[in-house]
C-alpha cells in the first residue's frame, strides 16, 4: 500500500467524501494506478521514511479513482471544491 504525506496540513475532508488531490510534478502520476489503495497521513514536517504513528498521525485511506495530469491554471473552480485542502479550493495552491 502506498502512502501520501500531507505536510502540516489537514485532510479537509469528512469519512465517505469523495476528495482529490493537487500535487506538482509527475510523480504521483507515474507512481500509482487506478484502484490503488493508499494510507493519508498527516506528518509535522517533511521526511523521505515511511510515516509512523511515532511521527505522523494517520488519518485513514483512500482510493485511486482518476489519474490526471494538468496545468494548475486549467483546473476549474468546480473540480476544484473537491480539493481535500480548503488553501487550494480557494485557488491558492502552490
Amino acid at each position: 500500500m502506498k502512502q501520501l504525506q500531507n505536510i502540516n496540513h489537514d485532510f479537509d475532508l469528512q469519512i465517505g467524501e469523495t476528495g482529490f488531490t493537487v500535487r506538482k510534478g509527475r510523480k504521483w502520476y507515474d507512481k500509482c494506478d487506478l484502484g490503488d489503495i493508499l494510507r493519508l497521513w498527516k506528518c509535522k514536517k517533511a521526511h523521505s521514511g515511511k510515516c509512523t504513528d511515532k511521527y505522523c498521525e494517520f488519518c485513514g485511506t483512500g482510493e485511486i479513482v482518476h489519474l490526471s495530469l494538468e496545468f494548475f491554471k486549467n483546473l476549474t473552480p468546480e473540480l476544484l471544491m473537491f480539493e481535500h485542502s480548503k488553501k487550494c479550493k480557494k485557488l491558492k495552491c502552490s
